[in-house]
């Protein structure tokens, strides 16, 4: 078995004075981070790819299936850059056999985002 290190530093504490100080160098450490909340519209892009990839599907093959002209468009989607439109999200479903609707209602969520942020960004620029 491996030694572990002494939880209060070399020493086990000898009073309760020692444990409020090992508490307080605990709580001086900087917060931990919040955890970042990912637009939609990358959420969307993560599983389209997660789902082409489990269907060992290139980006070309899955672009020719779906009628796109070039899998550059469908990098875009992928990364969350662009959000496809409604048709190309229903062929994507298609052809990776998404049948739960997944595709769909992210696209949905990321529509009425991408709508928020614009309205939002009205009323600031409004009220200024």
């Amino acid at each position: 078995m491996k030694n572990q290190e002494p939880l209060f530093g070399s020493r086990p504490p000898d009073s309760s004075a020692d444990v409020v100080v090992s508490a307080l160098e605990i709580s001086s450490q900087p917060p931990m981070e919040q955890p970042v909340r990912l637009p939609v519209v990358v959420l969307l892009g993560v599983e389209i790819r997660r789902q082409r990839l489990a269907s060992g599907l290139s980006q070309r093959e899955l672009a020719r299936r779906v009628g796109l002209s070039s899998h550059s468009n469908l990098g875009d989607y992928e990364r969350g850059v662009r959000l496809p439109p409604r048709d190309i999200v229903t062929a994507l479903e298609a052809a990776l056999g998404a049948v739960d609707g997944a595709f769909g209602a992210l696209h949905r969520q990321a529509l009425l985002e991408r709508a928020e942020a614009w309205a939002n960004r009205a009323l600031r620029e409004g009220l200024e």
